[in-house]
């Protein structure tokens, strides 16, 4: 007679399973497909003619996983033309489906209590991989000399930052001086590197989008048939930098790594060293200290407190921008000596700054504005021609401060004395006048010829 058959589904995974989860009565043999069968009261010879019937060995596992894995269609048609040859009764089909409800335990770890059927739990689906993150270049937006790349912040975290900075400050940044999102996931991405808050403002500006898309090729030069890529100069006076460091201050207080306090004293310091020693060649000194300052000083300083187990987990940037600061009451130990030595004697430098600088770093590798190392100082060559010494010197230029006294114009020097004038000739080089009727300063007459001059 025809057999109907319900036969499970096909299942890829492979469990091996003790006898006894399989329903087997041998609690300690391997599960086979004889063994099954036997568990379910399959005709032996039944059992060996469907064996024959489907290809498989009954006295290993392999064989039952491979029972498991025929697919559902093709095991339906085999099996029902199987009954109709074997002639099986409607009880011997039902043992048939009990064989391999087994086969589907022994291979799938799925429990079978009474007569209700538990599917294993379902796997949930893997989850979608997440898309990549945009990335942007650093030395676009935070360092011309940096390498690699930082995440572009997402619209929530955007929006945190600058709820951060209108909490602190009770409103917006001014126009002009609000950081760009690129420029705040720049800063973020440095400061979690566990690197200090410097940013070149060469590139760290004022509406940083427009300046980055501005500078996008004005920094590729042609040399040799090849485009190279320049460095674009940074602040040429104290203006420019206050602009770039009011994106700065802005950025390191939507981010809780500033007060604004701190950031205005730090400000107030270089506007001080800018009015004690105005000029182009003083601002390059004043402007070169800084990028040094905020590059290394305030790396090192914080890999001292953290090596000493002083820094603070509450904007801890805000102590040692303080402490560095040029005219802060806070300021460590040998940081006023710095600040004279990079700034004070430089500007007030009888010959050279630069060639004082040089020596003082023992590199020519300075972060002038114009570039690292630009505007090299060449050793001063000593001459011997009297003229050309003297015309040098009526060509150089005060530096500094024109109405302080400079050390070494201090020196006593022989006081040339002018006699009087009239009609009667010149004074001479002393108290007598030169002629017979030439006075002394005083007015009076000079008296016969000049003394020797001493």
């Amino acid at each position: 007679m025809p057999a109907t058959f319900s036969l499970l589904p096909s299942f890829v995974a492979m469990a091996s399973l003790t006898p006894a989860a399989a329903g087997s009565a041998d609690a300690g043999s391997e599960v086979t497909l004889q063994s099954l069968s036997v568990a379910c009261k399959i005709d032996p010879s039944t059992a060996k003619a469907l064996w024959l019937h489907l290809d498989l060995e009954g006295d290993d596992f392999v064989s039952v996983e491979a029972a498991s894995e025929i697919p559902l269609a093709a095991r339906d048609s085999s099996l029902e033309a199987f009954a109709n040859v074997q002639e099986l009764s409607v009880g011997a089909v039902g043992k048939l489906n009990l064989l391999f409800k087994k086969i589907y335990l022994a291979t799938t770890g799925a429990r079978d209590e009474g007569h209700e059927w538990i599917e294993p739990p379902p796997q949930a689906p893997a989850a979608p991989a997440a898309p990549p993150q945009e990335m942007m270049p650093l030395r676009h937006v935070i360092d011309q000399y940096a390498h690699g790349d930082f995440p572009i912040l997402d619209l929530t975290t955007r929006s945190k930052f600058r709820q951060w900075y209108r909490d602190i400050t009770g409103g917006e940044p001014p126009n002009g001086k609000e950081p760009s999102s690129l420029q705040l996931g720049a800063l973020v991405h440095r400061l979690d590197k566990g690197f200090p808050p410097y940013v070149d403002f060469a590139v760290f500006a004022p509406f940083g989008n427009r300046q980055m898309k501005f500078h996008r090729f004005d920094a590729q030069i042609w040399v040799d048939n090849t485009i190279k890529e320049a460095k674009i100069q940074g602040p040429s006076d104290y203006t420019s930098w206050k602009a770039a460091w009011d994106v700065f201050q802005a950025a390191m207080i939507s981010i809780k790594a500033g007060s604004p306090a701190m950031l205005d004293a730090y400000a107030s310091g270089i506007h001080r060293l800018t009015i004690r020693y105005p000029g182009a060649d003083n601002w390059g000194f004043i402007s070169c200290a800084d990028t040094t300052l905020r590059e290394e000083v305030w790396a090192a300083k914080a890999d001292r407190m953290k090596e000493l187990g002083r820094w603070p987990e509450h904007m801890p940037w805000n102590i040692v921008i303080d402490a560095t600061a040029f005219g802060s009451e806070n300021t460590v130990a040998g940081m006023d000596h710095w600040w004279i030595d990079h700034v004070v004697h430089p500007c007030t430098h009888a010959r050279n700054g630069r060639a004082y600088l040089a020596e003082l770093e023992g590199t020519h590798l300075q972060p002038f504005p114009a570039g690292l190392g630009a505007g090299r100082a060449a050793p001063h060559q000593p001459t011997n021609d009297k003229r050309k010494r003297g015309h040098e010197r009526g060509q150089q230029q005060p530096q500094g401060d024109p109405n302080r006294v400079r050390i070494w114009d201090a020196r006593p020097k022989h006081e040339r004395h002018k006699g009087g004038k009239n009609k009667g000739g010149k004074g001479g080089h002393n108290k007598g006048g030169h002629g017979k009727n030439g006075k002394n300063k005083d007015g009076s007459k000079g008296g016969g010829k000049p003394e020797p001059r001493k």
